[in-house]
């Protein structure tokens, strides 16, 4: 069981309450975004954890258990889904939700190409929010 407040060690920089269920995961530097996408969850009466992954690959054993223990795992990846870190560990999750890139973006400013992507902290937020009662 993982219950520190802040956990480092192979691979994994986590913030974790007891009792959530829901997960947040990310790396590089949608931490930022999953952090604040986490502060607008809670004023709205939603608990969640987020895990921050240092080490991508290979994958530990720690990460996977960790996975496994919510319900519902969130992945925010500043990527494609086919062959991402996402899709790689949602087969660890019990229920899943990946939120990559899913289209060509043109050129504009990196939080515009975040937010029309839904990886800006306010779209997280609404994902998540949308996606806990299915």
């Amino acid at each position: 069981s993982w219950d520190l407040q802040t956990v480092v060690s192979d691979g994994i920089l986590a913030c974790h309450r007891e009792g959530d269920d829901i997960l947040l995961v990310t790396y590089g530097r949608l931490y930022n975004n999953v952090l604040k996408a986490k502060t607008i969850l809670e004023e709205q009466g939603i608990n969640a954890d987020v895990l921050k992954l240092v080490k991508i690959h290979p994958v530990s054993a720690d990460i996977k258990n960790i996975l496994s223990q919510y319900d519902k795992v969130f992945f925010f990846e500043e990527g494609y889904v086919n062959g991402s870190v996402s899709q790689k560990l949602a087969l660890c999750a019990k229920k899943s939700y990946i939120n990559c890139i899913e289209k060509f973006l043109s050129h504009s400013d990196v939080d515009s190409l975040l937010d029309e992507c839904g990886l800006s902290p306010e779209k997280m937020a609404r994902k998540v929010k949308e996606s806990i009662h299915e």
